[in-house]
């Protein structure tokens, strides 16, 4: 009920008639017009007019908000889908020339280290930044990472992600061997050089990376997301069912996968589906 009188609220302070004045449909559609040019949300215009409809159903007369034409601009709304944005995504090729690189100062070490990993894990940026070293369990197969708070679960318990090791140098898991035994005293697994106790600011391991990009060769546009982006691609491309990729990467709507997942031949089948 709070968020239904913020929307209510909002919706009287936008209003030019008095309070009292009774509002048409007109009014609704024409508020609902100005709210989606404003914050480009349909999700947000959809909400307010289901808190508007709640509103006006304890009102005497018709309720503004059940008439066709509200009905008509919200089915418009839903149906209009805009373009997705897809971000560029980093190809195992490229990924092999970075874990591959021997740049040996310990900020290119540690970003190699933690773009590896990212990958690996499918983790979102900032997920791989705030991780500790007992968020990282090695075992025979690999590792187990473990993520306490992410996007899609704030409050729930931690979730483990199980990463396949192997004996090659350009393995990620063997590469976060080699970090961590070099790595600065810290409870996190990629601490702030000068200070650390507390873990590598985004800034630095974005610029660390494009550092490394530049020295490799690698194009601007792969970014810290790409590296995400570029493991859900392969693995659609490797033949893994959507829903495990979707459990892989804690996405929970198709539409948010869809923006990280390169369209190519060899995905088309599985990504037509999150269409």
């Amino acid at each position: 009920m709070t968020t239904y009188a913020r929307f209510v609220k909002k919706f009287q302070d936008d209003r030019v008639l008095p309070p009292t004045a009774p509002t048409s449909d007109q009014e609704v559609v024409a508020y609902l017009c100005r709210l989606y040019e404003a914050s480009s949300s349909a999700t947000t215009v959809q909400s307010s007019a289901s808190a508007l409809k709640w509103y006006f159903s304890f009102w005497p007369g018709p309720n503004p908000c059940a008439s066709p034409w509200v009905s008509a601009f919200l089915e418009g709304l839903r149906r209009t889908k805009p373009a997705t944005v897809h971000r560029a995504k980093i190809s195992q090729a490229e990924l092999q020339l970075v874990l591959r690189s021997n740049q040996q100062r310990m900020r290119q070490r540690r970003v190699r280290a933690y773009v590896g990993l990212l990958y690996a894990a499918c983790l979102r940026p900032a997920e791989g930044l705030h991780l500790t070293r007992e968020d990282i369990t090695f075992n025979s197969d690999g590792m187990i990472v473990s993520i306490a708070k992410d996007k899609t679960n704030k409050k729930g318990s931690p979730r483990s992600i199980p990463v396949l090791g192997g004996t090659s140098p350009v393995c990620p898991v063997q590469v976060l061997k080699e970090w961590l035994q070099i790595a600065p005293d810290s409870p996190f697994v990629f601490p702030k050089f000068s200070d650390p106790k507390n873990p590598m600011p985004y800034d630095s391991a974005r610029g660390d990376w494009k550092k490394l990009a530049s020295i490799l060769g690698i194009s601007k546009m792969i970014s810290l997301h790409s590296f995400r982006g570029g493991a859900a691609t392969q693995a659609i491309k490797d033949g893994v069912p959507l829903d495990e990729v979707m459990r892989f990467g804690r996405w929970r709507q198709h539409k948010t996968l869809e923006a990280y997942v390169e369209i190519s031949a060899a995905t088309t089948p599985t990504t037509s589906l999150l269409s």
